[in-house]
């Protein structure tokens, strides 16, 4: 009977010991669990101190919907606006003589000197010493008519004809400014840059002939080619983004001053395609002749989520973006995106709004994360 009751005792308590022990190892699981998603939880995120964002050129911005307008992504060319040029001729013939180094691009101001025609060793000698004798000529023959015409001994039309053959003399000898040489002065007649020369020195030119031009540069044309399927969008183009070929810089016409001046309505000109040609300022960095990455926009706008092009990172295929969740932490976030204007890309999927999104130096924080060159997390929650 104590036997009994002995071998009683030790099973009950080998049962408690064993519901101690399943507890303790629950317990023990639960707290491994939640330990392996701490720190899957935190595997995620990118450490970035605020000397550390700010050396490698981190901004970030607040997500919000806002009016986005569509783009229609095509191919174009920028071109120099027409009245903008001026072609310098030889007001007379001889030799050229330039006066200073003139590239295509070179600075000019109105007026200034660029280069001397002579013709002292040509048969007939220098226009402008001949327009100079001319014209001294006609002076003397005009003053003394005036005297004569006064007192009756001409009649009022020869003094008129030798009034005339003076003005003549007048006009031909300012046309021909001396240059102190016996020579030509050309001379600039508008500020801007050399788009050509045409000469150099030892050339000769006859009256007439065009030398040099001359472009200010200060509304250039974007000529935009519409692919000939969007045809029916054409009356709700108004404005475009572009980004010239040899430049990351993508401009905005609604900050140019631009606007739309011609829309073709056939597509002659390039089959398939319709040319549509807007004005704009020049601004610095903008060069003429360059072919460009344009983006129509359309005046159907819309509330929608967009970051700048430069919040985007690709990875095989598919997009992400960068979100700073609290003052050194980021994580990595996969978007769908939408349409484009060059300058901000449609989010239409992955954000709510109210992130705050790395919107320059993602590229830096995609490669620091990929890199491990952040030091591990660690701070208590």
């Amino acid at each position: 009977m104590k036997l009994h009751h002995f071998t009683i005792g030790v099973m009950a308590l080998a049962l408690t010991v064993s519901c101690v022990n399943d507890k303790e190892s629950k317990t023990t699981s639960n707290a491994t669990q939640e330990q392996k998603s701490d720190a899957k939880s935190h595997s995620d995120e990118i450490i970035i101190s605020a000397e550390q964002a700010k050396n490698i050129g981190l901004a970030v911005k607040t997500i919000k919907p806002a009016s986005y307008y569509g783009s229609i992504p095509v191919g174009g060319k920028i071109v120099e606006a027409s009245g903008d040029e001026r072609t310098v001729v030889a007001s007379t013939s001889g030799i050229v003589s330039l006066n200073r180094q003139l590239t295509e691009g070179t600075r000019l101001n109105k007026g200034v000197a660029v280069m001397n025609i002579s013709a002292n060793n040509l048969q007939g000698g220098s226009p402008t010493r001949n327009a100079r004798i001319a014209f001294e000529t006609a002076k003397k023959d005009y003053e003394r008519a005036t005297k004569m015409v006064d007192d009756n001994i001409i009649s009022k039309k020869e003094f008129n004809a030798i009034k005339a053959q003076y003005e003549a003399a007048l006009v031909a000898y300012k046309a021909l400014p001396d240059d102190g040489k016996g020579g030509v002065s050309i001379v600039a007649p508008i500020s801007g840059y050399v788009k050509s020369c045409n000469v150099k020195d030892g050339d000769y030119v006859t009256v007439g002939q065009p030398m040099l031009s001359i472009t200010q540069n200060k509304r250039l044309y974007l000529r935009a080619e519409l692919p000939e399927k969007y045809y029916d969008m054409l009356e709700i183009i108004s404005s475009a983004t572009f980004k010239p070929s040899y430049s990351d810089t993508v401009y905005d016409l609604n900050k140019l001053n631009g606007r739309i001046v011609a829309v073709g309505k056939t597509t002659t000109a390039s089959p398939g395609y319709i040319p549509i040609t807007f004005e704009f300022n020049n601004a610095k960095g903008i060069m003429p002749g360059a072919f460009a990455e344009i983006w129509l926009q359309t005046s159907a706008g819309k509330e929608a989520l967009a970051v700048p092009v430069s919040a985007i990172t690709e990875e095989q295929g598919a997009y992400f973006v960068y979100i700073k969740t609290d003052a050194s932490c980021y994580k990595k976030q996969e978007v769908k995106i939408g349409m484009t204007n060059g300058e901000l890309t449609e989010i239409v999927d992955g954000l709510k709004g109210g992130e705050q999104v790395v919107t320059e130096g993602a590229v830096n924080v995609k490669l620091a994360a990929s890199r491990n060159a952040i030091p591990a997390h660690n701070h208590n929650h």
